[in-house]
């Protein structure tokens, strides 16, 4: 599967339906809650698609991750995840940092970074930075949705 907004979106969406089912541990003033899980240094073997060549490819990454969820009373969320780690491919090895949010209520907004610096297997230097951003208004019309960072 190619990394797009509208993949990437669906993934932050299931997330936010597996963040609803974590107890609230702090209250604020307008009566939200927040969750904070952090998971240290997992490791996962999964399967990559590069969001720039199309490429893919296994992927072993060690990470640690940081996932975060707001819900407000009153028709509002906001869910970020942090992931950063190293990862060892058949190509190449290096480091990878992706930070996902995705906020919601009558309007909804999805943003992810991932930025990877690596050493291909011939030694030559890997740079990876792509962004992708959506919104949508409250009669689910996109307002903004754009990709970058594939050059």
């Amino acid at each position: 599967m190619r990394i797009t907004g509208r993949n990437l979106l669906r993934l932050m969406l299931v997330a936010f339906a597996s963040a609803l089912s974590l107890a609230p541990t702090t209250a604020l003033a307008d009566g939200a809650t927040t969750q904070t899980v952090v998971t240290a240094k997992q490791t996962l073997s999964i399967v990559f698609t590069d969001p720039c060549t199309g490429v893919i490819s296994p992927v072993t990454i060690v990470e640690t991750e940081v996932f975060h969820i707001t819900s407000r009373p009153v028709n509002g969320i906001q869910v970020v995840i942090n992931d950063e780690g190293t990862f060892q491919s058949a190509t190449s090895t290096g480091h990878f940092v992706a930070v996902n949010s995705f906020a919601g209520g009558s309007n909804i907004e999805f943003t992810t970074v991932l930025v990877v610096q690596a050493k291909a297997s011939d030694g030559s230097p890997v740079t990876i930075r792509f962004d992708t951003h959506v919104t949508q208004n409250a009669a689910g019309i996109t307002a903004v949705s754009f990709e970058k960072g594939c050059s």
